[in-house]
């Protein structure tokens, strides 16, 4: 009589321990689950920390190379050639102290391996003196879209020989880049200060919300200006499409209140005259501190102000200024045009020195 309950407690025995083995094979499948996510996710973590690590260090090392630049030497090489092929005309620029440089036009003769040879046919007053002086080139090409391509490089002269009446051969050291660009933004010229009828600086003035104070009432007294005849705190000492150079006196610079730190922003007004129409032209320009340099002896300050926003004023408006446009590679056209006409009077006053 008793087997029975044995048989019934067995099968409850059982029942209950393959409840247990159910319960504990899928713990131990869960903790294998879990394990296998957590190696997982460690892999993952551990690629995701090299990736970034890696992409920290080429960002360290990468170069930075300004868009239009061509730095490969026989890309180099290919564009001279198609220069060469199409005869191209190029203009040197003689580089100079003073700033005021000088210009002759030739033709890319030849391609040797470390030299450019140049055949120049206006030039009168050769002179060994050239050997070693820097100059820069611009020429323009078309690609094989026949569209136009304007390019400049800097180079030195390295070799001079005449070959004829007027005529003589330039060999300049093969240039270690070249830079796609017109040259009026190069094109610096030391105007005659007849031509400057103002020129006035205010540091930038900013709003609570960072947005420029668009009237220059509000601005106050220029902390440096140039008026013909009474005020000469600060000179133009050379001018482009792309900027200006300023020069100023230690006493002008100590009191005008600027730091001078490379990348501050001054906001300046230029008036400029132009002898083609009787006419005075006004821009007012945002510009940024490129290249301060601070004479040992004198303590006289240059400035190199690059310009960055142009704008005018709003007629009728008691001071108020709107932008203009961005400016297209941060050069103002119409001084660009302006600094090349000053450029060819020189020229053809002077000549080439």
């Amino acid at each position: 009589m008793r087997f029975p309950m044995i048989t019934a407690v067995d099968k409850t025995t059982d029942y209950f321990s393959e409840i247990s083995r159910s319960f504990t094979d899928t713990s131990a499948r869960e903790m294998v689950s879990m394990q296998v996510i957590m190696v997982l996710l460690a892999v993952v973590a551990v690629l995701v920390a090299i990736i970034i690590i890696m992409w920290l260090r080429s960002k360290r090392s990468a170069v930075y190379v300004p868009h239009g630049w061509v730095l490969d030497p026989q890309s180099i090489r290919t564009d001279l050639k198609n220069a060469m092929d199409q005869r191209s005309k190029m203009e040197l620029q003689f580089h100079s102290e003073t700033d005021k440089r000088r210009s002759t036009f030739c033709i890319l003769y030849d391609l040797g391996a470390d030299s450019v040879t140049m055949e120049c046919s206006s030039l009168k007053n050769i002179s060994s003196n050239w050997l070693g002086k820097t100059v820069d080139c611009y020429f323009r090409m078309q690609d094989e879209k026949r569209t136009p391509q304007h390019y400049m490089f800097t180079s030195s002269i390295i070799g001079i020989r005449p070959v004829g009446n007027e005529i003589c051969h330039l060999n300049l050291s093969v240039p270690e880049k070249l830079e796609m660009k017109q040259k009026r933004a190069a094109l610096r010229v030391d105007p005659p200060e007849q031509y400057i009828m103002g020129i006035a600086l205010w540091p930038e003035k900013l709003l609570a919300d960072a947005k420029h104070d668009m009237n220059f009432k509000n601005w106050g007294k220029p902390v440096l200006s140039f008026i013909p005849g009474k005020r000469a705190q600060v000179r133009l000492v050379n001018i482009s499409a792309g900027g200006v150079k300023l020069h100023i006196k230690r006493h002008d610079a100590k009191e005008c209140g600027l730091s001078f730190n490379i990348g501050d922003r001054i906001f300046i007004l230029l008036d400029l005259w132009e002898p083609e129409t009787g006419t005075r032209t006004r821009y007012w320009l945002l510009c940024r501190l490129q290249m301060p340099y601070v004479d040992f002896e004198t303590r006289d300050v240059d400035l190199g102000l690059q310009f960055i926003q142009r704008a005018e004023a709003v007629e009728n408006a008691h001071g108020e200024l709107y932008w203009l446009p961005p400016l297209r590679g941060n050069e103002v056209d119409e001084i660009g045009n302006w600094a090349m006409r000053r450029h060819l009077e020189l020229y053809r006053e002077k000549g080439l020195e």
